[in-house]
């Protein structure tokens, strides 16, 4: 796999204070603006000749209290371009990029960095996805090898790690390899154990339906699932943004071996790990991972029951949310709210008549993704529609309402969420029944909600997010460091038409940057 060229281009900028800013008092801010490879900026490769510019990007650095500083780069044909910026210390700085058309002048592509801080003498590398505004972009290569269901979670500011995967053919289930791929920012890159992406000797056999969980230091914890014998795995491994890879060794309460779990970081830096499948039945059982202590502990209060493939989400008031998933009869319907060292509650409803305490139908492996005021948007594995769970619909603990039905244009069967930056919910079709169309949406709920009997839904309204996007059945969707989204992994349904096909949509990988916040 080829990595992309490398443009630098040099600008010393005092921020627009005394024209001579002594050295000793300034940081350096390096801006890598890195290119996928589609973009409405540039006119496509003809025969024989580059591809040619037909526009220019705006970088600007913004910081609190001082004075935005901006650079003007024509575009060429690297991928990716290198700007230094020597600017006085500031907190809550960011990058906002704006590529305009020749033509027209319209935005026709952005970036945005999250907030960095800087400090006298001190050096950050920042680098941000530059691509066409509100439309899934491809980057340069392909994932090594297809895999469909693939865990994962953000790697620090390095991009994003994969964990396992597999892919369907006629001749039976194969699990995906290299188990762990890393996808770089500032290449941008996806690459595994072959390309240096990820180091160390305790590198993870195959898997599939494993658990990732992205720590506030910048690590990701991941690891259990089904091994290529069939057999659940009790190991769990721990990955720095370097790719170092680390085989944990726990002391206090043994994990078992289990796939299909729900993992949840917490506030405290820890991580619980419910129920899952230990290749017997499910299991009703909370595990606390203390990663920084090394310690794991059998939580005394278990769910109200047991569930593989639950979905999970933790809300503000440090409540998780466990939706749907199988049971030991089959799928269910059924959702809880578990809190640390308190007995779990089953979801009643009934605030209203129309407020329900199961959900539309039972859900195995749904999507879920926290808005604003806690509303919990939730998605596919069975049900076609999506519904929301709020706290105030129930008696005690809550209950379900559908969500406002998108245009039929717009519409997906087990699409995967993600809540963007803006608030915004991102939604992208995940079953493809064979075909390649691209269907993304995103959806911005009301400012107000009413919940009554004459009101009982989430309301809000679709836009349509540009072409792109393949859809795939279960593939890998997460923000990254500098508010783009990833957009990886996953296939077809259902057996393919030959014993060595991969499946069409499991390969690329691409990267959605949405609007502009300003």
């Amino acid at each position: 796999m080829s990595r992309p060229a490398h443009l630098r281009v040099l600008a010393l900028v005092t921020a627009g204070l005394a024209a001579c800013t002594p050295t000793d008092q300034v940081a350096e801010v390096v801006v890598k603006v890195v290119r996928g490879t589609a973009d409405p900026l540039e006119v496509a490769a003809a025969q024989g000749q580059p591809a040619a510019s037909i526009g220019s990007i705006a970088v600007r650095l913004v910081s609190d209290g001082q004075p935005a500083v901006s650079h003007e780069v024509a575009l060429g044909a690297s991928r990716s371009i290198t700007l230094d910026f020597a600017v006085p210390p500031a907190t809550g700085s960011r990058i906002v990029i704006r590529g305009q058309r020749d033509g027209d002048k319209s935005v026709y592509s952005a970036g945005r960095s999250v907030p960095f801080d800087s400090t006298v003498g001190s050096r950050v590398e920042v680098p941000v996805f530059f691509g066409p505004v509100d439309s899934f972009t491809p980057i340069v290569g392909t994932l090594p090898g297809p895999r469909q269901g693939p865990a994962v979670a953000a790697l620090g500011d390095t991009g994003a790690l994969l964990v396992g995967g597999y892919e369907t053919t006629a001749t039976g289930v194969h699990l995906a390899s290299p188990s762990l791929v890393v996808y770089r920012l500032g290449e941008p890159l996806a690459c595994g154990l072959d390309e240096g992406c990820v180091q160390g000797s305790a590198i993870p056999p195959p898997r599939r339906f494993a658990v990732a969980v992205a720590l506030s230091d910048g690590t990701v914890l991941h690891g259990l699932g089904l091994l290529a014998n069939g057999q659940p795995d009790a190991s769990l491994y721990l990955t720095r943004a370097d790719g170092s890879t680390e085989l944990l060794v726990l002391t206090g309460d043994a994990v078992p071996a289990l796939y299909g779990a729900a993992a949840v970081a917490l506030a405290d830096g820890t991580v619980l790990l419910f129920g899952g499948d230990t290749g017997a039945s499910p299991v009703s059982s909370v595990y606390r991972v203390d990663i920084a202590a090394r310690t794991s502990t059998l939580e005394v209060q278990r769910m109200a029951e047991p569930r593989r493939f639950a979905g999970a989400a933790r809300l503000s008031t440090g409540q998780v949310l466990l939706v749907g998933g199988e049971n030991s009869v089959g799928p269910s319907d059924t959702a809880e709210l578990y809190k640390p060292g308190q007995p779990s509650r089953v979801v009643d409803g009934g605030a209203f008549s129309k407020a329900r305490s199961v959900l539309l139908g039972p859900r195995v492996a749904p999507s879920l993704a926290v808005l604003a005021g806690d509303s919990v948007v939730i998605a596919g594995g069975g049900p076609e529609a999506a519904e929301v769970f709020r706290l105030d619909l129930g008696a005690a603990v809550g209950g379900f309402i559908d969500v406002t039905a998108p245009p039929t244009e717009l519409k997906s069967k087990a699409p995967a969420l993600l809540r963007l930056s803006s608030g915004e919910l991102l939604l992208v079709g995940g079953e493809a029944e064979g075909t390649a169309a691209p269907r993304a949406s995103a959806f911005t709920p009301a400012t107000r909600q009413v919940f009554d009997d004459s009101s009982p839904t989430f309301v809000g309204s679709y836009r349509r997010i540009g072409p792109g996007a393949t859809l795939r059945a279960n593939p890998a969707l997460v923000t990254l460091s500098d508010g783009s989204v990833l957009l990886a992994g996953g296939g077809t349904l259902g057996v393919t038409a030959s014993p060595t096909a991969a499946n069409p949509g499991a390969a690329p990988v691409e990267i959605l940057v949405p609007a502009p916040l300003e």
